[in-house]
């Protein structure tokens, strides 16, 4: 018997593969994705309304991966004994930043490409 857990589990997994599947074919794709339809058919109020609640989602996300790459990757690459492997609070906010500064640095560079 599955819990409710592991049925959302699976639910998820195959709305993932039904939406990257339309991704990587060969086929056009409208613009816009969710948030087109959203606003193209429940009106812009609706639309921006959800949109800001997905960037929200987003920003929440990025917050928990990278507490978990924090997590990963500090016991992994850093000695116990130094202060940026001892697993302290400050440590981690360090490795974070300098992970979430890494990325913002990505994301610019890509985004100037398609400008």
């Amino acid at each position: 018997q599955k819990t409710a857990y592991e049925m959302l589990r699976s639910l998820v997994g195959s709305e993932m593969c039904i939406r990257d599947s339309a991704i990587v074919t060969n086929g056009e794709m409208e613009g816009g994705g969710a948030y087109f339809m959203i606003s193209r058919n429940l009106g812009p109020a609706f639309g921006g309304s959800s949109g800001l609640l997905f960037w929200f989602t987003y920003c929440i996300n990025v917050t928990f991966n990278t507490v978990a790459f924090t997590q990963t990757i500090q016991p992994v690459f850093f000695s116990s004994g130094s202060w940026i492997g001892s697993g302290d609070y400050w440590s981690s906010v360090a490795i974070s930043t300098v992970t979430l500064f890494l990325l913002f640095l990505v994301a610019y560079k890509g985004a100037a490409a398609f400008a």
